[in-house]
């Protein structure tokens, strides 16, 4: 529903979640779930893992949504594959990601309204990222919306596939925050030789740190020992090592995403 409803255009930007709140209150009374800007608690390692669904999307001219809802682009939006994929099998949550609290202020009395900002408190591995050049890598349709990055300055054996929620966002400063993991599917005669020797799909969050980190503390309220940073795009790791592997050398972090 969501992905059909985030390409609906508004003359008023700002109500996306006014117009949903009545649907929104009746599943949250079904569920008895806590509501977070476009998400829901329950599923949130697997919601904020979503992608857009193509490359005409853009910002709002004003504040909806907090950088890592669906609801802060203005653009169709897919959400993780749940297993129809041909190579790897449904992702599952790393163990490394712990959604630690949300905070939201609303904007009037409604609480599945419109936000004032809202804020994310998780634990999850993250990584600097290196960008690396695009020559010898694989060739895809549209490959020119798609930038790549390593998180080992020292080695482009391990590369992400990064894709940029909005044109306008790629930044230098960039870091990796990894969400998922998808294991490969039993091999089959029919498939590349490229993806017989895939092992595995890791896949996160792109961010960015906040540029005016003193402004952000006061606006939200937060305490200063956090680190804030804003989601920027998505990427995606196919490697034939083990995640654990991978991972070994990714530091587990406690951020703040608003």
């Amino acid at each position: 529903m969501i992905r059909n409803f985030a390409t609906r255009r508004f003359s008023i930007q700002t109500d996306r979640f006014p117009t949903l709140s009545g649907l929104t209150t009746m599943v949250a009374a079904q569920k008895q779930g806590r509501y977070c800007a476009g998400l829901w608690w329950e599923e949130i390692r697997y919601s904020l893992c979503w992608t857009t669904g193509n490359h005409s999307s853009s910002r709002p001219n004003s504040y909806i949504a907090p950088s890592w809802s669906w609801a802060s682009i203005m653009g169709s939006v897919i959400f993780p594959d749940t297993g129809n994929s041909i190579y790897f099998e449904a992702p599952q949550a790393l163990d490394s990601v712990s959604i630690r609290d949300y905070q939201a202020i609303q904007r009037g009395s409604n609480q599945f309204g419109e936000i004032e900002c809202a804020w994310l408190e998780l634990e999850a591995r993250l990584s600097p990222l290196f960008k690396v050049a695009f020559e010898g890598k694989r060739k895809y349709r549209n490959s020119n919306q798609r930038e790549y990055f390593s998180f080992d300055s020292r080695s482009g054996e391990e590369f992400l596939e990064v894709v940029f929620d909005v044109i306008e966002d790629p930044v230098d400063d960039c870091y990796a925050l990894f969400m998922m993991y998808a294991s490969k599917k039993p091999e089959r005669e029919s498939w590349p030789m490229a993806h017989k020797s895939e092992g595995m799909q890791l896949s996160g969050l792109i961010l960015r740190p906040v540029l005016d980190q003193e402004k952000a503390f006061s606006q939200y309220n937060l305490p200063k020992r956090f680190s804030l940073y804003q989601r920027v795009g998505f990427f995606t790791l196919v490697t034939r090592q083990a995640k654990e592997k991978v991972l070994e050398m990714v530091p587990v972090t406690n951020i703040v995403l608003i």
